[in-house]
C-alpha cells in the first residue's frame, strides 16, 4: 500500500472540500497530527475510520485505498468493501469484548481469594476479624473503581472518578470505625475531598486539551503548586504543625513543578510555530 499516495490524495480532497486538518480531525475524534501524518504518507488511517473519512472528503473506500478518483464503480463492488470493513470492526470489537471479560473475571476471582483468604488467616491466628477487614472494604473500593474499565461504556475515566468521589467518605469511615482511630477520618476526609477537586480538575484538563496535551500537563503542574499549599494549610491545622517545618522541601517541590510546567508550555508554542 503506498501511504504517500493515499496521504496526498487525502489532502488534496480535504482542500477540496475547504476543511483543515483540525476540522477534519474534529470529525473523526481524532488528533490533527493524525492527519498530518497521513497527508506526510508516514501513516495510513485505521481500517475503522476508512468509511467516515471517505464520507466526509466525499469518495468512496475503493478511492481512498487506491489514492485517486476513478471511474464510478459497480455499486456491489463498493457494498462489498463498505461490509468487509464493517465486519473488520466488529471483529475487533468482539475481540476487545472477550479480553476485557477475560481480565475481568481474572482481576474479580483474584480479589476473591485474596478476600477470602486473609479473612481465613485472621479468623484462624486471631480468633475473630480484625485486619482482614481493611483487606475487604480496599479491594471492594479497588474493585469499584476500576469496574467502569471492564464495561461496554464510554467515558470509563469519568465513571471511574465518579465512583471514588461517591465512595472515598464511606471508605475513609469504615477504616476509622476498624481502625478504633477517628483521626483516621478526620484528616483523610478533607485531604481527600481536596485529591479528589484536583483529580477532576486534571480530568476536565485533558478533556479540554486533548489535542493539547503538553499544555494540559503544563497547566496541571501549575495549579499544583498552590494547591499543594493549600492542602497543606489544612494539614497543619488538623495534626496543629506548623505550616513551614517543612519549607525547603516545599519550595523544592515547587521549583520542579515551575520547572516542568515552563518547559511544556515553551515546547507546546515551539511544536505549534515552527
Amino acid at each position: 500500500m503506498d501511504y504517500e499516495k493515499i496521504g496526498a490524495f487525502i489532502c488534496e480532497c480535504r482542500k477540496e472540500k475547504n476543511l483543515t486538518q483540525k476540522a477534519l480531525a474534529q470529525q473523526l475524534n481524532i488528533t490533527d497530527k493524525a492527519v498530518s501524518k497521513w497527508e506526510r504518507g508516514l501513516s495510513c488511517p485505521d481500517i475503522a475510520l476508512l468509511t467516515p473519512l471517505a464520507n466526509i472528503l466525499g469518495i468512496t473506500t475503493s478511492e481512498l485505498l487506491n489514492g485517486a478518483k476513478g471511474e464510478p464503480e459497480i455499486p456491489q463492488v463498493e457494498e462489498t468493501v463498505d461490509k468487509a470493513l464493517v465486519y473488520s470492526k466488529k471483529s475487533a470489537q468482539e475481540k476487545w469484548r472477550k479480553i476485557r471479560f477475560l481480565a475481568f473475571t481474572a482481576t474479580s476471582v483474584s480479589f476473591l481469594i485474596a478476600i477470602m483468604v486473609c479473612l481465613i488467616c485472621d479468623y484462624f491466628i486471631f480468633g475473630y476479624l480484625s485486619w482482614s477487614l481493611i483487606v475487604v472494604i480496599s479491594l471492594a473500593l479497588s474493585w469499584l473503581i476500576l469496574l467502569p474499565f471492564f464495561l461496554e461504556r464510554p467515558h470509563k475515566v469519568r465513571n471511574s472518578l465518579l465512583i471514588l468521589s461517591v465512595t472515598i467518605i464511606p471508605f475513609l469511615l469504615g477504616l476509622s470505625s476498624i481502625l478504633n482511630n477517628r483521626l483516621i477520618f478526620t484528616i483523610g476526609s478533607p485531604t481527600a475531598i481536596c485529591s479528589i477537586i484536583y483529580l477532576w480538575f486534571i480530568f476536565l484538563t485533558f478533556t479540554k486539551l486533548y489535542q493539547q496535551k503538553l499544555k494540559a500537563i503544563a497547566i496541571i503542574c501549575l495549579i499544583a503548586i498552590p494547591f499543594r499549599f493549600f492542602i497543606n494549610c489544612i494539614l497543619s491545622i488538623l495534626i496543629d504543625q506548623p505550616l513551614g517545618y517543612d519549607y525547603i522541601n516545599q519550595l523544592i517541590n515547587s521549583i520542579c513543578l515551575l520547572l516542568i510546567s515552563i518547559i511544556c508550555f515553551a515546547w507546546d508554542y515551539w511544536r505549534n510555530h515552527r
